[in-house]
């Protein structure tokens, strides 16, 4: 117990260094020896813990993104405009992250974790709309939900990766309607389509 206490604080006097200095000399000039001497430890404790730059990089990265999938993971139950309120808290993360995570990007691959999380809370919230409504027994639900996932992902991220680079960025609301869009049809379609597989196959065929 007492020496977990020690690495676990070890970890922390790493991180927390590591989160200085990206503040105040920038990611270009973070060298492990600079890391180890602000922890108050040797080069060889470091490396006891990570690899490197980027590996400590994506710890932190992935401690961010964390804190955003216990967010958004309570939408899985809502049923009142779950798309909106998805979006304002996808939203506020971003905004209160958005310093750390663009200079995170320098080091590491932010959009890597990013997609990934989206993609998987995206999925939980879409398959539990799809199991409410009206659809087909035959379809696979799980495949549609697989399938609408990977476009909001995409389109999700994409809008973030451009504002997070934009000089002049939209604005919050202007943020939230843009995702709202995105997500309106796959989490808050009518309950009931009234379409059938032969409908379907006729407008394939027009």
């Amino acid at each position: 117990m007492v020496e977990d206490r020690r690495i676990e604080k070890s970890k922390q006097a790493i991180k927390d260094a590591f989160l200085h200095q990206l503040n105040t000399t920038g990611p270009s000039k973070i060298t492990v020896t600079s890391l180890a001497a602000q922890a108050n430890i040797t080069r060889k404790t470091f490396y006891a813990h990570y690899k490197g730059l980027s590996q400590l990089a994506d710890v932190l990265v992935d401690e961010k993104f964390q804190e955003l999938h216990f967010l958004l993971v309570p939408l899985k139950e809502e049923t009142e405009q779950p798309s909106l309120k998805f979006n304002a808290r996808l939203v506020k993360f971003m905004q209160n992250n958005k310093t750390i995570l663009q200079t995170l990007s320098q080091i590491t691959d932010v959009s890597k974790g990013f997609k990934k999380l989206v993609f998987n809370d995206t999925q939980g919230v879409i398959l539990k709309q799809l199991k409410r409504r009206q659809l087909p027994k035959q379809w696979d639900i799980t495949k549609i939900a697989q399938n609408l996932s990977d476009f909001l992902t995409t389109g999700i991220y994409n809008t973030f990766e451009s504002w997070l680079n934009d000089d002049n960025p939209l604005s919050t609301d202007e943020l939230i309607y843009i995702l709202y869009m995105l997500c309106i049809v796959p989490f808050e379609a009518p309950l009931s389509m009234n379409v059938s597989l032969d409908e379907i196959q006729r407008s394939k065929n027009e």
